[in-house]
């Protein structure tokens, strides 16, 4: 709701956007993927996924779940989009739900899966980690070799701090939100976070009042660094 979506909801009071994907599609589906972030919740921490393939295997049910419900979505292109770490979970979800339809005509028939698209994605770290520099115009970055080194030696924690301490040296140096380049400071998602857990919820009207939009659950439960740091 911060970058793309019919309205701009990161100050917290939802502006419509002058321009929005709304207008190149017939349907646009925002999943709180995995379960576990935004509003997905489960009851048990058994249900949390603890890896990219349950993520994957999840999802699926949640995209027959969509179809089931929304007959007149039967048929039309699907694409499926993606940044960061969702990177790695939706090459991993492609593949499986591809695979899925390869063996079920019926299903390929009302899911019309045209392939994925991937933003800024955490499919190779390393290769990440090296880019920074290059891209803030050869700045020297003593981390990334110290990172590639605690990777070689799966010392995956501490590839993990190092990378910590490597975006606030960036930032540091160039004042530069990390995540958003085009911002000189850190970004504030308090007004997004009062909007969704508030006037959002009682728009969808069937979260539960003890269910909160929030991420860390599911960051609790996939939280491997060896995980996190593998390739694809």
């Amino acid at each position: 709701m911060c970058e793309l979506g019919p309205v701009d909801a990161c100050d917290g009071t939802a502006k419509p956007r002058n321009s929005t994907w709304l207008g190149l599609t017939r349907a646009l589906i925002f999943i709180d993927n995995p379960v576990g972030t935004g509003f997905s919740y489960v009851r048990k921490s058994a249900g949390y996924a603890r890896d990219e393939k349950q993520i994957a295997q999840q999802l699926f049910l949640t995209l027959k779940a969509i179809y089931a419900k929304n007959p007149d979505f039967s048929g039309l292109p699907l694409y499926v989009f993606s940044e960061s770490y969702g990177g790695k979970m939706t090459s991993e979800f492609g593949a499986y739900l591809n695979d899925q339809l390869v063996h079920d005509a019926s299903l390929a028939k009302m899911i019309n899966f045209k392939g994925v698209g991937l933003g800024d994605s955490w499919i190779s770290p390393i290769d990440a980690v090296r880019s920074y520099g290059t891209f803030l115009r050869g700045l020297s970055d003593k981390y990334a070799d110290q990172i590639a080194d605690a990777l070689l030696s799966q010392r995956f924690d501490d590839a993990t701090d190092l990378w910590g301490s490597q975006q606030e040296y960036y930032s540091g140096k160039t004042g530069l939100n990390v995540y958003n380049f085009l911002l000189h400071d850190s970004e504030d998602l308090s007004g997004l976070a009062h909007y969704v857990n508030s006037v959002f919820r009682q728009q969808l009207g069937d979260i539960p009042s003890d269910v909160q939009w929030q991420s860390m659950l599911i960051y609790f439960s996939i939280n491997n660094n060896s995980v996190f740091w593998t390739s694809l």
